[in-house]
């Protein structure tokens, strides 16, 4: 009884009708599984301090909305599920991000991702309906709940980090079929798609042997949180195994909290001048520098050219995500000898492809993972090797 006391203790109703809403929205949130046996009549008085009476009545206007059935005069159970007929046809796409720019901005962030897995829903005839999660608290995500959408599309980042797993369990409980965009641990249970962060280090950094490049140096921006997430702890490991399959030592990366939304002003600029000095003045400098995404391409180009080297002819300079435009809306690409492009159109094409399968049985009962691979982007072709 002490699972159903947490439950039960936040009701206020006193009133039948009142309190058999309360209960029927606790139904519905998906915090009472189907087939689940309800407590009793007299079980549920005492958690709340009201008459058999009363509770006789919520329970008779639960089951008036077909959310309970009587398996015998004292035995209720939660009736099983059916979706309504719109629903059964929206999905619910769950993202704080906005989409609502010109595509070459977005190109190769999340949230080109987000844009062409709602193409890809509203191609195959699905209805979207956008959730934004900073406003979905426990009441409003127990009404989507209730409203029984086909299933529902996870978009990381989440604020709090911990949000988006929070966020999956509360729907899982309610029986709405869940997609995610992550390869963080806690999304091991739950269908998901992301790119192969591994394979995309590994094309790269084999790139930058083939260029003649022995001494590399990754730079960048690990995000938010105290452990790195796994995205980059899986570059690390394709980038790592490459060089060590070559009889290279990897160097030690230097990740830290660089200027995002603007990092080629100056404090940025500076503190990379701080952390590239040593590398370049060491006995054994550096000779190219593997940035976790294009958008620092521009504040690494100026803090090399402060300390005498020009990137492309004196440094090999490559990035991640193929971005096409910062976000100040100037283009990277001529910074760089090379990059990763994720396929963020594949990446939101394959979220409603495997929503689609498991909504329509197409799968078994164990989590599906599916890894896209990426691309390598070459920028600045016949380039001699430097050195």
């Amino acid at each position: 009884m002490n699972r159903y006391s947490s439950l039960l203790t936040p009701l206020h109703g006193t009133e039948p009708e009142h309190l058999g809403r309360e209960l029927a929205l606790i139904i519905r949130g998906g915090e009472l599984a189907p087939g689940e046996r309800l407590p009793s009549e007299r079980e549920i008085s005492q958690v709340l301090g009201l008459s058999r009476h009363a509770v006789r009545g919520a329970l008779e206007e639960v089951n008036r909305q077909g959310l309970i059935e009587f398996q015998s005069e004292r035995i209720r159970r939660v009736r099983q599920r059916e979706q309504p007929g719109f629903m059964a046809t929206t999905i619910a796409v769950i993202s704080q991000l906005e989409w609502h720019e010109h595509p070459l901005v977005m190109q190769g962030t999340n949230k080109a991702v987000l844009l062409h897995a709602i193409r890809a829903a509203e191609e195959n005839d699905f209805h979207v309906v956008s959730v934004n999660p900073r406003r979905l608290d426990d009441v409003r995500l127990a009404r989507l709940i209730v409203e029984r959408p086909r299933g529902a599309v996870i978009l990381p980042p989440m604020f709090p980090e911990d949000f988006g797993e929070q966020l999956v369990r509360r729907l899982q409980r309610g029986g709405i079929p869940v997609v995610v965009r992550s390869e963080e641990a806690w999304a091991s249970d739950v269908d998901a798609v992301y790119s192969d962060h591994r394979d995309g280090a590994a094309q790269l950094t084999r790139y930058l042997l083939r260029q003649g490049c022995r001494r590399i140096l990754r730079v960048g921006r690990p995000g938010g949180g105290s452990e790195l997430p796994q995205w980059l702890r899986d570059r690390d490991t394709g980038h790592e195994q490459v060089l060590k399959a070559s009889g290279i030592e990897p160097l030690q990366p230097v990740y830290a909290d660089l200027i995002e939304k603007d990092p080629d002003c100056e404090e940025a600029v500076a503190m990379l001048i701080g952390f590239l000095m040593p590398h370049l003045r060491a006995p054994q400098p550096i000779d190219a520098i593997m940035l976790t995404s294009d958008s620092f391409a521009r504040g690494v180009a100026e803090a090399l050219r402060r300390l005498g080297r020009e990137p492309g002819r004196d440094i090999r300079l490559v990035g991640y995500d193929h971005l096409h435009l910062d976000q100040q809306g100037r283009s990277v690409t001529e910074l760089l000898d090379a990059t990763v492009d994720k396929r963020d159109a594949a990446i939101g094409c394959e979220l409603m492809a495997l929503l689609e399968a498991r909504t329509s049985g197409q799968l078994g009962p164990a989590p599906e993972h599916r890894a896209i691979k990426p691309e390598l982007i070459v920028l600045k072709e016949n380039r001699p090797s430097l050195g």
